[in-house]
């Protein structure tokens, strides 16, 4: 299986830190991978920059479709910025949307269940 974590802003920093936290949790012969947008904002912290990042979202959800072999997308972002999008984009790839589990360093895990 591989995974393509999207992180929605264009900070390569936080990707890494993505892509090195998700590497300890995934099952030996899970690949991922991590990418972020060329443009958009360093970080989201408005309407506006969900808005501006979602279409960054969408265009590395259709550079993962022309790379083939991704099996699910994540977009590892809070507001989920471009999901329906990158659901409508994402060709074969997993698209059901169930459960986020956010875990903050210092603080409480958070589980948030619903479906789109």
């Amino acid at each position: 299986m591989h995974i393509r974590l999207i992180n929605p802003n264009t900070t390569a920093a936080m990707t890494a830190t993505i892509r090195q936290a998700a590497e300890q949790l995934a099952a030996p012969s899970t690949t991922v991978s991590a990418t972020q947008p060329d443009a958009g904002p360093v970080s989201i912290e408005s309407h506006f920059d969900e808005a501006v990042s979602a279409v960054g979202v969408a265009e590395e959800v259709l550079k993962g479709e022309r790379e083939g072999n991704i099996d699910a997308y994540v977009v590892a972002c809070f507001g989920d910025p471009g999901l329906l999008a990158a659901r409508e984009l994402a060709g074969n790839a997993q698209r059901d949307t169930s459960v986020i589990l956010m875990y903050l360093h210092g603080g409480p895990s958070h589980l948030e269940t619903y479906d789109l």
